[in-house]
């Protein structure tokens, strides 16, 4: 996930994942590591089902970004 740092953004953001038979939710300090690819972790998704990633935004004054989530292929098991 890619987001921009900024002190006014929230130390809490949740990103909920949805992948094949189970969801996580990951809650990620945005006002770290801005400006760069961050890991969320491995996850298993099968060919022709359709997934999420929910990043919730979060009560004023804080704030939340997602300027882009990127799937990376790292092959099958």
């Amino acid at each position: 996930m890619w987001w921009t740092e900024w002190s006014t953004r929230s130390t809490d953001v949740p990103v909920t994942i949805l992948y094949a038979g189970s969801k996580t939710t990951l809650r990620i300090n945005q006002q770290v590591n801005g400006g760069q690819w961050n890991s969320l972790n491995s996850y298993y998704f099968k060919a022709g089902k359709t997934y999420k990633v929910i990043i919730t935004a979060q009560a004023a004054p804080a704030s939340a970004c997602a300027d882009a989530v990127k799937f990376t292929y790292v092959g099958a098991n």
